[in-house]
């Protein structure tokens, strides 16, 4: 049992459910990056084609996975804890590029561009750090 992976996937868990929460149920979307510097018309908008729901239900699955991965933790499988983040980020990722196709359609070919092309390199950027781990 790793404690440090304990706290990190207990922590992520209680921000991913809390997230989940304030979206879904609240209406606040303050962890959904991209309405930032959305006008109110256009949230609107993304409310209706479900964009924002979408959102938090990625946020509300990646939470379940987080919350697999600390009880598989706590149980004592070997390799839980790195399985685990795997998971999420891949999930993440994929989720949020799935997701684009809610966005407004002036804006969808766009957001699938640079979603694509954050995701490529962030999984580049995650097989370069484990290769030259191992």
């Amino acid at each position: 049992m790793n404690p440090i992976g304990i706290i990190i996937l207990l922590t992520a868990m209680i921000f991913a459910y809390a997230s989940a929460f304030f979206v879904l149920k609240k209406k606040k979307y303050y962890f959904i990056s991209r309405l930032r510097n959305r006008t109110s018309e256009e949230i609107n908008q993304l409310e209706k084609t479900g964009y924002i729901k979408a959102n938090g239900k990625l946020i509300l699955f990646s939470a379940y996975i987080l919350s697999a991965g600390l009880i598989l933790e706590l149980i004592g499988v070997p390799f839980a804890f790195q399985v685990c983040l795997i998971l999420v980020i891949l999930f993440y990722l994929v989720g949020t590029i799935y997701i684009q196709k809610y966005e407004v359609k002036e804006r969808r070919k766009n957001a699938y561009m640079t979603t694509t092309i954050s995701v490529v390199i962030t999984i580049a950027i995650i097989a370069f750090i484990l290769i030259r781990l191992w």
